[in-house]
């Protein structure tokens, strides 16, 4: 079986009943199989993770293989001498292939009918939100709006908030509150979270899905998943953790682009005032979907970044870690623009840094440990640039260097 893997490529994989069926339906010994081909098979394993995208990304009908024909399956592998493996495989690809087109279509008929008529309510919903909330650079505590439109604010720097699979809420690990309250009629209903500048905040959804939101950022989701799929909206700087669930996919929707994933770890940038939208993948696989572009696949250690203007995109080959790292305090870049640096201290301290056009263009590479107080990390800048920076209760100013 493994000599017949070898010569497969992306397409061929995620065309084969059995990869497709370890793909959706993982079991111990199928486990194993695939591990020990992909170690000794490292030429393909380009090719699989790009197949496993392809078939997570297909919504299969939910019997696409029944359990007990896959174990016979195994057991004839097994048992059976290559030629007679031959044969096995391609009267289970036949029926496979029957099975998933004739309950494809229906299930495709059953969506279209269970479809709502706006597509994008829920996004028109959150942004119609998003537009009317509070201004994000002057709030001075992060804001948790229930579906009840009760109103709950969180006097921390470091807002911990967690849902339960009893429908209560957890906040900083002491205030209890009973979401059920505010769910009715079984209708799905959203909470918001707004996070200002200089502050931040993280979010563990009732699916153990975990969410971290950067200051300036701000996040639309139901209190609890219950549709076929997870979506959340998010402005703003997101990190997510997103706990595995084949059967629903977990979608983050943003002004520009959607992101799709059945589980993953990865981070958005899309900030309304800025003119790129930024996905970086740090494990597992991603669909990133732009409004004027064909969806893109990432792998991990990929980036893609979207002009608001242009649709342009462009995907490269990154050091994730260096895009996530602010979940753990640092700012870390590589021949960035210092008015770009600038602007993420803006927000991280939530103070207006005014910067002369002479210097905006300096290109910096380094760490910055955002721990520290502002005057220090700006020091820290100093150092490395031709600027110097001026430090008033009201404002700070960054000049160029005097000769």
């Amino acid at each position: 079986m493994k000599d017949k893997y070898s010569a497969f490529r992306c397409a061929d994989f995620a065309s084969d009943p059995v990869f497709i069926e370890w793909v959706r339906h993982p079991q111990p010994e199928s486990d194993t199989f695939w591990k020990m081909f992909r170690e000794s098979h490292p030429a393909l394993v380009d090719d699989m993770d790009q197949a496993v995208l392809m078939v997570q990304s297909i919504r299969f009908a939910e019997k696409t293989l029944p359990p007990e024909d896959v174990e016979r399956l195994w057991q004839s592998i097994r048992k059976h001498s290559t030629n007679k493996r031959r044969h096995i495989l391609r009267y289970v690809a036949a029926c496979a292939a029957s099975v998933a087109l004739l309950a494809g279509a229906f299930r495709l008929l059953q969506e279209q009918a269970d479809e709502p008529a706006n597509h994008d309510a829920f996004r028109e919903y959150a942004r119609e939100y998003t537009m009317t909330s509070q201004d994000l650079t002057t709030g001075k505590e992060v804001q948790l709006v229930l579906a009840d439109n009760s109103n709950l604010s969180i006097k921390t720097d470091q807002a911990h908030i967690q849902y339960d699979k009893e429908g209560k809420l957890i906040v900083n690990a002491s205030n209890i509150v009973n979401q059920s309250a505010n769910v009715s009629n079984g209708e799905i209903t959203y909470n918001k979270i707004i996070v200002p500048w200089g502050k931040r905040a993280s979010v563990v959804f009732n699916d153990g899905t975990k969410l971290w939101l950067n200051a300036g950022s701000r996040a639309v989701y139901p209190v609890e998943f219950t549709g076929r799929e997870r979506e959340v909206y998010v402005e703003g700087e997101a990190y997510f953790e997103v706990a595995k669930n084949e059967n629903r996919p977990f979608i983050v929707k943003c002004n520009d682009l959607t992101v799709r994933v059945l589980g993953t770890k990865f981070n958005v940038t899309a900030y309304s005032d800025e003119s790129q939208c930024t996905v970086t993948l740090v494990d597992g696989m991603v669909e990133v979907a732009s409004k004027d572009n064909s969806a893109i696949h990432l792998l991990p250690n990929q980036s893609i970044s979207i002009d608001r203007e242009t649709s342009y995109q462009e995907v490269k080959n990154v050091h994730a870690y260096d895009y996530v790292c602010w979940t753990e305090g640092y700012l870390k870049f590589n021949s960035e623009y210092l008015s770009s640096i600038l602007r993420k201290l803006e927000r991280h301290y939530a103070r207006a840094i005014e910067i002369n056009p002479a210097v905006k263009d300096c290109l910096i590479t380094g760490k910055l440990d955002m721990k520290e107080n502002i005057a220090d990390v700006l020091k820290v800048i100093e150092k490395v640039t031709p600027v110097q920076t001026e430090i008033t209760p009201q404002q700070i100013i960054i000049h160029p260097k005097s000769q």
